[in-house]
């Protein structure tokens, strides 16, 4: 069984992209195509002030399938019409303090896209987003973050007693249409 998972798998990653002749038919959506995807992160913890939006500076491209991070300008730009499925998430320790955190991508630098958690006394804040969502190609994506606890509070690092970094990927899961 996980060896025909990874045979899949292995397939996937590599389909190549429809010629120009299959791309102008009418059944380009039978054709395979390389799947667009990026993911970055922040390793470095970075510093949040309380009720504060905050553009995440990036300095880490974990991978970029067709070009799209640009982890000098912290956005992440769309090359091909299609679905895709967008992550985002950090995570704060507010220690005895009572508080909240969100995140929001922006897509042309209008946000669209947010969440948020709320949390306790003694917790960790945690947010992750995760949907589905119609991109055009040329859409430039970029990811805010909040916290709302009445001071100052760093993002996560990447040691393993600071918890999850910062992150934000995107997926390429349709050429231009939801199957249904």
């Amino acid at each position: 069984m996980k060896k025909s998972l990874l045979l899949f798998l292995a397939a996937v990653f590599t389909m190549a992209a429809p010629t120009h002749s299959e791309a102008t038919s009418d059944s380009v959506s039978k054709h395979r195509f390389k799947l667009h995807m990026a993911k970055m992160t922040r390793d470095m913890p970075q510093t949040l002030i309380s009720h504060e939006w905050m553009f995440v500076d990036f300095d880490n491209v974990r991978y970029n399938l067709g070009g799209l991070a640009d982890v000098d300008n912290d956005e992440i730009t769309i090359k091909r019409t299609g679905i895709y499925h967008i992550e985002a998430g950090f995570m704060i320790r507010l220690g005895t303090q009572v508080g909240w955190c969100s995140t929001f991508v922006d897509i042309n630098g209008i946000g669209v896209l947010d969440n948020e958690t709320k949390i306790g006394q003694n917790g960790d804040c945690y947010t992750e987003l995760s949907r589905d969502v119609l991109l055009s190609a040329g859409d430039v994506l970029t990811l805010r973050i909040i916290q709302a606890s009445g001071s100052t509070h760093s993002t996560m690092g990447t040691t393993p007693t600071e918890g999850r970094v910062v992150s934000f990927s995107v997926r390429q899961v349709s050429l231009n249409r939801m199957h249904h």
